[in-house]
């Protein structure tokens, strides 16, 4: 059985990696999980090699690290089984409305950890987030769902609003976050987006494609993102639709298994408030 507390490291050690900055530069890092005990030192080592990269001064303001920011703690909900659910299945979603849920089955990190004045709660069926430094992220893993090679094809939604009167942050998905590397899928409240590979062979994050949303209205801060994941195809949805350029093969090294999970980040201005409504993983 994998160690639900290693999955969590390792989604943790890449959301960081890849929300430090998103200008494409390599950096120094590595990612670590596995079954079992035979990939242990593996895992053991590129947990270590993130931590180096991200102590050492390569984000935006230079004082990343990967320690805890207040991460909800809780027994495990039951690891759930991609392969029980057919085409179009809802695998799961969680409406940020249960207390017990959100402290057995998810976990968060604030990076840097010098960053300490967030807010993360769930209020009224919502998550509430408010960023009120500059430069710092809130990765967000769920623990309960790592899917094998055969079990892999998702599509993974998420909802949010920008609350807010700061709208200098970026939202993700990430999909298939493995010991090779992830998928993130992001999109800035400037309208931008990309889909980033990391691949932790090479320590490299790549834009593998990127664009603008079109008709983009600064003043409609309720918005869905989603990622699809079939195959080699990554597909990018805003709103419920396909994003324009937002379709990519992947035909390089694919990743063909992993764990979902999403992410918040401040830019230059402090005052981010986001509100997340709901996240859902579908079985494709």
């Amino acid at each position: 059985m994998r160690s639900r507390q290693r999955n969590f490291k390792l989604f943790l050690g890449i959301a960081a990696l890849l929300l430090l900055s998103m200008a494409c530069k390599t950096i120094t890092g590595g990612l670590g999980s596995s079954d079992g005990g035979s990939n242990l030192a593996a895992t053991q080592a590129s947990m270590e090699a993130t931590q180096a990269a991200m102590s050492g001064g390569n984000d935006d303001n230079n004082d990343a690290d990967d320690s805890s920011g207040g991460a909800p703690q809780g027994d495990t909900g039951g690891d759930l089984d991609a392969s029980a659910y057919g085409p179009d299945e809802e695998i799961y979603t969680f409406n940020f409305d249960s207390e017990k849920e959100w402290k057995d089955r998810w976990s968060y990190e604030v990076t840097p950890s010098s960053k300490t004045k967030y807010t993360v709660e769930l209020d009224s069926g919502l998550l509430y987030t408010k960023i009120s430094e500059s430069f710092t992220n809130i990765n967000f893993s769920f623990n309960d769902l790592f899917m094998g090679r055969n079990d892999s094809d998702v599509y993974v939604e998420l909802s949010f609003d920008n609350i807010g009167s700061v709208r200098t942050n970026k939202t993700s998905i990430l999909c298939r976050v493995n010991e090779d590397g992830a998928y993130i899928f992001s999109v800035s409240s400037n309208g931008l987006w990309f889909i980033y590979k990391y691949t932790s062979s090479n320590a490299k994050r790549n834009v593998l494609v990127e664009g603008g949303v079109p008709n983009y209205n600064k003043n409609i801060t309720a918005h869905t993102i989603g990622a699809s994941c079939i195959g080699e195809e990554l597909s990018f949805y805003y709103d419920g639709e396909v994003l324009k350029n937002g379709v990519y093969q992947d035909r390089d090294s694919i990743f063909r298994e992993g764990s979902v999970g999403f992410a918040l980040r401040s830019e230059d201005i402090p005052g981010v408030e986001v509100e997340f409504e709901y996240f859902k993983v579908v079985k494709k």
